[in-house]
């Protein structure tokens, strides 16, 4: 939003703030790719036939499953990590609601607020308006595609170790965006990113009588993902390592 807006950034406060989205663009797309490779592998592992590591696994599935703790664990981690996500999704809304809720002109017009004296926008351009939409739509396909692939890694992870530090990588590749600001920024830029008068959001997201239309579609959202996280990738796992342990053990009994 603030590149080629006139808040005199300079070349250089421009540059670094070019060079920080590429940077960030660049390592969140890179580390989805992996984490995409990681997941296949991660199920691979998981449904691998035969008798050269039965007994690794079968001893790996009994520690996970053992008094319902791996289960139990990977709901818990799957549901915060569902949050996670539906947080970078109300975000990127907002941002994008917010934007669209702006007055339309050929020019993109500033203004000083004479109540907290901070830098709003009072109009933006079409040719804004679309590389703002651009942008959410970058952001909103990289949530989905972690929250679909890395949930799919963590539902096929069978150490609770690694379980715990699986869901800790990923949420800090969600925040890859606010590291690179803080590192590559300057001072300059922070300081006019600070000093910007929030957007409004358009009142019609409110319901009737003061209801938060946004709180319930993300309580709704949460459940609904959950609910289909835990069928699509969980269970199905769940199955196949009892299945596995059964016909593990049958095989040891019987030789």
């Amino acid at each position: 939003m603030l590149i080629g807006l006139p808040l005199h950034l300079g070349a250089t406060d421009t540059g670094l703030l070019v060079v920080a989205v590429i940077v960030q663009a660049g390592m969140q797309i890179a580390l989805c790719v992996i984490v995409v490779v990681l997941a296949t592998d991660n199920q691979k592992l998981l449904e691998k036939d035969g008798d050269m590591d039965c007994t690794e696994r079968r001893r790996q599935f009994d520690k996970f499953m053992r008094d319902s703790l791996g289960p139990l664990l990977s709901c818990l981690v799957l549901m915060m990590w569902t949050l996670c996500v539906l947080k970078e999704f109300r975000h990127i809304g907002d941002f994008l609601l917010a934007v669209w809720n702006l007055p339309r002109g050929s020019d993109t017009i500033l203004a000083v607020n004479e109540r907290t004296r901070r830098v709003r926008l009072e109009q933006i351009s079409l040719q804004r308006c679309v590389m703002a939409t651009c942008s959410g739509a970058v952001q909103f396909t990289v949530a989905t595609t972690l929250l679909v692939v890395g949930s799919k890694w963590l539902a096929s992870t069978v150490s609770l170790t690694d379980l715990l530090l699986n869901a800790v990588a990923l949420q800090f590749i969600m925040e890859i965006d606010e590291l690179v600001f803080h590192v590559l920024c300057s001072v300059k830029i922070k300081t006019i990113t600070t000093s910007l008068h929030p957007l409004a959001l358009p009142r019609r997201i409110v319901l009737p009588h003061r209801v938060p239309f946004r709180a319930l579609m993300m309580i709704f959202l949460w459940i609904g993902f959950s609910i289909v996280i835990l069928q699509v990738f969980l269970t199905p796992n769940f199955n196949l390592m009892d299945t596995a342990r059964a016909a593990q053990c049958s095989s040891a009994a019987g030789a």
